[in-house]
């Protein structure tokens, strides 16, 4: 159930109306018996308070949603309250978790050494296993098990260097200033990370001077820069193709030569972020790299754009050799 742009950017009650009709669609398809209690799981991809197993306040909305009337809500009690609108009365959200807390948990059933979950898709952001003991926050109290997943939101990191075509990228989001290290990695920001690149160069006239094409905003994807990527045909035909279709009627090879380096460049620098995102956490939990460490990960970047999951590894190799 592919959420509508105009529900994502409209109001939160917009919004958990379409979950709670895609839930009701969900029971018809399947022939759930209405009259029995279902326990349902909700997965919230964002930033939460959440101090409760089945409660939750959105801290900020991230991946260019922008539903009003949600931050500072309590994301379940609004959609159970979309649900009982539908007239679903049997479906109860018994809990709330991150993508990534369910990344990690659900391979943790089959590999136990799992300590990281990770997702790689339209945004991106990572969890993982971390000692009770660490968590100053908590009371004595609340401390009741060894250990805690931890959703570590990493998207928010903003420490990273940044090149001119990153600050136009976050200038002209809906939430400048955040989500700075998602900007440079996730599936939703790099194809126009690539098309800044490109009407820079057109600008600069090194680049289709022969034609008058202006790449507008979201005018190249990341399914786009994949397909010019992955493109290994000995006249380029599908990058040809991606920049017809975006208005460059005639390009000579070396410019698609060229488009296809700046995705690669664009990509390579994601993956290698990443790379060095999981590194990080990793060598947090075990410093010295002493133990096996399993990390699961996600999201159609990693599964689908071609070379993404190998630079991730060929970059770990470089940080850590043998024990990568």
């Amino acid at each position: 159930y592919v959420i509508p742009r105009d529900v994502i950017l409209g109001t939160g009650i917009e919004l958990f109306d379409f979950i709670a009709q895609s839930v009701q669609q969900f029971l018809v398809d399947h022939t759930i018996n209405r009259k029995k209690k279902i326990p349902l799981g909700f997965t919230f991809s964002f930033p939460i308070n959440q101090t409760d197993i089945n409660s939750g306040i959105l801290i900020n909305w991230t991946k260019g949603f922008s539903a009003s009337d949600v931050v500072g809500k309590d994301v379940v009690g609004m959609l159970m309250a979309a649900l009982r609108r539908s007239k679903i009365d049997n479906v109860d959200i018994t809990a709330l978790a991150n993508d990534t807390v369910g990344t990690l948990v659900a391979k943790a059933y089959a590999t136990q050494n799992c300590d990281v979950g990770v997702i790689f898709g339209t945004g991106t952001n990572a969890c993982y296993r971390e000692s009770i003991a660490a968590i100053l926050k908590m009371s004595t109290r609340e401390k009741i098990s060894d250990y805690m997943i931890v959703n570590i939101e990493w998207g928010n990191f903003n420490c990273l260097p940044v090149n001119q075509y990153d600050r136009k990228l976050d200038k002209s989001s809906n939430n400048p200033g955040n989500q700075r290290m998602e900007k440079m990695i996730s599936g939703m920001y790099l194809g126009e990370l690539a098309r800044l690149i490109i009407m820079d160069l057109i600008q600069k006239k090194a680049i289709f001077t022969q034609s008058s094409v202006r790449f507008a905003p979201g005018g190249m994807t990341t399914q786009d820069i994949s397909a010019i990527e992955n493109d290994r045909t000995s006249e380029l035909i599908k990058v040809d193709a991606c920049l017809k279709k975006s208005g460059v009627a005639e390009t000579s090879m070396g410019e698609r030569r060229l488009v296809q380096q700046i995705c690669r460049h664009v990509s390579r620098r994601a993956a290698r972020i990443s790379a060095a995102a999981i590194s990080a956490v990793v060598t947090w939990i075990d410093p010295d790299l002493n133990q096996h460490h399993t990390i699961a990960i996600d999201g159609t970047l990693y599964t689908k754009y071609p070379k993404f999951k190998q630079t991730i590894l060929k970059t770990l190799n470089t940080l850590h050799g043998d024990k990568s």
